[in-house]
């Protein structure tokens, strides 16, 4: 369905030969996903949720321990049995245990909290989506702003040329008496006005060109040349560009996600109104409190059962916050859908627009030509219009071409950047 119309960029004041490499607007997007310490933070994220999720986990394994104590009296207690005296306590005594114990879920409380962590796993894979989905659409738009500056800067340089083509002209005619002060005043302003339209667009570039660095996070002097873009002919559907963004859009997931957890955090709220069940086994070893020998082994095992009865109403209090907190994420899913649907209708608006102003600055830049090419031969042949100077006539229609030529350059670039956000907005497509 789409055709592609070639976006003529020249090369101005920046020399390829500075470039490590030339690379169209995608590559920048695969080199900016690769350096980007945005998308690695967020992918660093994933993993820590991956750790709470597994740490959620271990509640469900046993738990075995070896413990070792002993302790020390300042004198060992003596006692007299029948006459005789025997040590009571030893002044050194010491303990020996193994413990093992494990949770049982009868309550569902351990596998919630799994579930609870599994939800924060996928909404860090979710967030880094986000950033990738952000990043490329602002690698690409500055890729574009990079072309638009350096085309910009190349019709201020031509015009800048003329300018001084024009100056030089008029001197040699105003030499010969043909042209008067005024016109050679007039020259050099012009002269004067072109030369700060290539500083302005010289710093354009350089303010673009240090965005892309930014961006792509590589250093200024190793950015790639930026090659030719491509402009699209047609306009996508409005009935198949909702849809695709309401099913893609990560932000809709995310949010969707939080309503999930909400909706189990309702369900942890009530925690301490549920029962819970542990067992436990222990085998231990004591000293023989007057040798100090090991004894014989003890055994014991353990059932603890809970079973709330009063809790001060922190139960009702936190079911109570969870379920405003709940109501609050499905308005914001709803806002978020509202959000999303005025974007494609912006960007699809933005579209149209760009695309009706190409044609139109097309068919001004053919004017614009044509006016100068009569312009300049009225101008070397002296010729003049009524009381118009030929210098002024070359002059307006110098000023109407190079208006003409940066519409046109503008309504390309725009074309170009609107169809980056709908990719943006259907959530990165491409």
């Amino acid at each position: 369905m789409k055709c592609s119309i070639g976006l003529l960029i020249a090369t101005i004041s920046i020399s390829t030969a500075t470039f490590a490499a030339e690379l169209p607007p995608v590559d920048f997007v695969k080199l900016g996903i690769e350096n980007s310490s945005r998308l690695k933070a967020a992918k660093a994220l994933i993993d820590e949720a991956r750790g709470n999720k597994n740490l959620a986990r271990t509640a469900f394994n046993p738990l075995i321990s070896y413990s070792a104590n002993g302790s020390a009296l300042d004198r060992s207690i003596d006692s007299r049995i029948a006459g005789l005296t025997v040590v009571a306590a030893n002044q050194w005594q010491g303990k020996m245990a193994i413990v093992a114990g494990m949770a049982i879920d009868i309550s569902g409380e351990l596998r919630d909290q799994v579930r609870f962590a599994d939800i924060g796993v996928q909404a860090a894979v979710i967030r880094t989506l986000i950033v990738k989905n952000e990043l490329t659409r602002d690698i690409r738009v500055a890729c574009l702003r990079e072309l638009q500056a350096r085309q910009l800067l190349e019709t201020a340089a031509v015009a800048s040329k003329n300018a001084i083509q024009r100056r030089d002209a008029v001197k040699l005619q105003f030499d010969e008496g043909v042209l008067t002060k005024f016109d050679v005043l007039r020259s050099e302003t012009e002269v004067a006005d072109a030369a700060q339209k290539v500083i302005i667009a010289e710093d354009r570039l350089r303010v673009a060109h240090a965005n892309i660095s930014r961006l792509i996070e590589v250093p200024e002097s190793s950015v790639p040349y930026i090659t030719t873009a491509t402009l699209i002919t047609d306009v996508p559907d409005s009935a198949i560009v909702v849809p695709l963004a309401m099913a893609q859009r990560p932000e809709l997931g995310l949010a969707r996600l939080q309503i999930r957890a909400e909706e189990l955090g309702v369900r942890l709220a009530g925690n301490s109104e549920r029962p819970a069940l542990s067992v436990g086994l222990q085998s231990y070893v004591l000293s023989n409190p007057s040798t100090f020998e090991p004894g014989r082994p003890v055994n014991a095992a353990s059932v603890q059962l809970r079973i709330p009865i009063i809790d001060r109403g922190e139960s009702k209090a936190r079911t109570q916050t969870s379920e405003a907190r709940l109501e609050a994420s499905k308005w914001t899913l709803k806002s978020i859908e509202e959000s999303i649907r005025f974007q494609v209708s912006e960007a699809m608006s933005n579209l149209r627009e760009a695309k009706e102003r190409v044609e139109v600055a097309t068919r001004a830049l053919k004017q614009a030509e044509e006016q100068y090419s009569i312009g300049q031969q009225r101008f070397e042949g002296g010729l003049t219009h009524g009381a118009l100077s030929p210098m002024l006539e070359l002059s307006d229609s110098q000023t109407v071409l190079t208006q003409a030529k940066n519409n046109l350059t503008n309504a390309r670039i725009d074309v170009l950047i609107a169809q980056a956000e709908i990719d943006y907005v259907m959530g990165g497509t491409k």
